[in-house]
């Protein structure tokens, strides 16, 4: 039984890689400041380097020349103020590996016609399953999608 239920798991949430896509108007010059938050829905001791993966993307994204907030984040504060926004959510299945799935969001607020919204300039996201956690493959992750804000593709 748990054999099929972890293939059934492999094959819903193991394979799906969605696109991993960056915004060519997403530059150094374009962007005034960059917040970096992490949201945790991640039990079972899936992930346990938070503070890590905030560094890590904060001075990734310094290295390409992006201006860091590293205050406490309170809100965007004008339409060149942009979210670096990192989702997991995981679950341990019966005290074995871990699964779940990796968003990260790059988006701005923006007005138009008096409705205010969120203007998203980039986003990867990835499935995962057999890992004691997930915070390697965070890591990996991560980097891997600063290759796509280094080289925009949309």
């Amino acid at each position: 039984m748990k054999k099929v239920f972890l293939t059934i798991l492999f094959v819903l949430f193991g394979t799906h890689v969605s696109a991993n896509w960056v915004s060519k108007d997403f530059t150094p010059s374009t962007v005034d400041l960059i917040n970096v938050e992490l949201w945790d829905n991640a039990s079972g001791g899936c992930w346990t380097n938070l503070n890590e993966i905030r560094t890590y993307s904060q001075d990734k994204l310094e290295l390409v020349g992006h201006n860091i907030s590293r205050e406490k984040f309170e809100g965007l504060k004008n339409n060149t103020h942009y979210l670096f926004y990192v989702s997991v959510s995981a679950k341990r299945y019966k005290n074995i590996d871990c699964f779940g799935y990796i968003e990260i969001f790059i988006y701005k607020a923006s007005k138009s016609s008096n409705i205010i919204g969120k203007h998203y300039v980039g986003q990867a996201g990835t499935s995962f399953l057999g890992y004691n956690n997930v915070n390697q493959r965070l890591l990996d992750f991560i980097g891997s999608f600063m290759k796509t804000i280094e080289n925009p593709n949309y």
